[in-house]
Parts: C-alpha cells; sequence; structure tokens
C-alpha cells in the first residue's frame, strides 16, 4: 500500500458520505471528515466538493428535519419558513440553526451553528482541485482521468425534500450569510 498524495475534505451536505463510501479502495486518496486539522494534511494535495449555496442550504433543512432525532420543533416546514422566522429574529430559528449534541470544529476552532449550516470556505485551505456537486459524475470522471485512478460514485444520505419557493428576501440574506461561498461557487463555475 503506498502514501497516498491526495487528500479529499468532506464539506457536510456536498456528497461527502457518497464520496468517503466511493474513495475507499483509492490508495492514492485519503478521505478526511468534517473535523480535519488543517497542519495534519498540509502535505498533501486538497480536493474538495462545493455546492450552490442555496441548493446547499435547502440540502441542510430537509437533512435536519428528516435525520436529526433532536429536532423537538416541527415548527417550520420548509427552509422560506426558517429563514423568515430568522429575520423576524424569532428565538425557534435561532434554536433550529444551533441544532447539535455537541460542538463541531473546523481546524481545531468551534463553530456556533450545527455544521450542515456552516460556510463551506471555512473548509477550504490550499486546494488543489474542487469538484462541483452538481456536476459530481462528470467531476469525477475527469479526476479519475487526470489522476490515473477508477474512482466510482457512490450515492448515499439524499435527503427527501418538499417542494417549495425562496422568498426574495431569503434569497437575500442567504447572499448576505453565505457571501464568501456564493464568490467561491462562481468563480469555481467561471473557471471550471
Amino acid at each position: 500500500m503506498s502514501d497516498p498524495e491526495y487528500a479529499y475534505i468532506h464539506i457536510p451536505k456536498n456528497a461527502g458520505l457518497s464520496m468517503e463510501k466511493s474513495l475507499e479502495k483509492i490508495e492514492k486518496i485519503q478521505y478526511f471528515n468534517h473535523d480535519v486539522i488543517f497542519e495534519n494534511i498540509k502535505h498533501l494535495k486538497k480536493i474538495y466538493t462545493i455546492r450552490e449555496p442555496v441548493d446547499r442550504f435547502s440540502s441542510a433543512f430537509f437533512y435536519l428535519k428528516q435525520y436529526n432525532n433532536n429536532i423537538k420543533n416541527n415548527f417550520f416546514q420548509t427552509p422560506d419558513e426558517l429563514l423568515k422566522a430568522f429575520l423576524d429574529l424569532d428565538v425557534r430559528a435561532i434554536k433550529f440553526m444551533k441544532v447539535q449534541e455537541h460542538w463541531h470544529t473546523i481546524n481545531a476552532t468551534l463553530i456556533p451553528t450545527d455544521w450542515v449550516f456552516h460556510k463551506q470556505i471555512d473548509w477550504i485551505f490550499d486546494p488543489f482541485k474542487i469538484l462541483i456537486f452538481e456536476n459530481l459524475e462528470d467531476e469525477i470522471n475527469r479526476l479519475n482521468s487526470e489522476l490515473g485512478v477508477n474512482i466510482i460514485l457512490h450515492h448515499t444520505n439524499k435527503s427527501e425534500k418538499t417542494d417549495f419557493t425562496y422568498s426574495q428576501d431569503s434569497l437575500d440574506l442567504l447572499r448576505l450569510i453565505y457571501k464568501k461561498d456564493f464568490e467561491l461557487y462562481e468563480n469555481v463555475i467561471r473557471h471550471n
């Protein structure tokens, strides 16, 4: 078994569990979970998957509704309802976004929200390759060609979603909260 040359860093709600399964037999690429310490991977070429921020927020919301048993409040049925309540400073919205059993970290720094809502940009450190979630099959095919590997994408952990529409105020709030994520995503799309 050879030493890995690459690190895949799992950013929550960006196909990380699918990639973990897909990379199990790929010796060149070592999978790292959300709480990776950057110092421990500085010698590796880093690979990330990023996702369009509005879609990622929706996915995070429905993921928590579906999989997190600690959510006692079923008050919000859609991400738009959550964001409207957040704009109204409704404490239930703040609690929803902080749902967690324990504190999470990025690079040993505590984060104040449930990490499924945390900014993607904070996981990005010295990237070698950034894959786009929405085109992941094509991105994996290109990565296979570039690195001489044979990653077969496995799909896991898909959340069930309800149809809804975001209000303009909610979209504006997401643009404000995730400003750097939008900039990163748009920059990667432009140069991809």
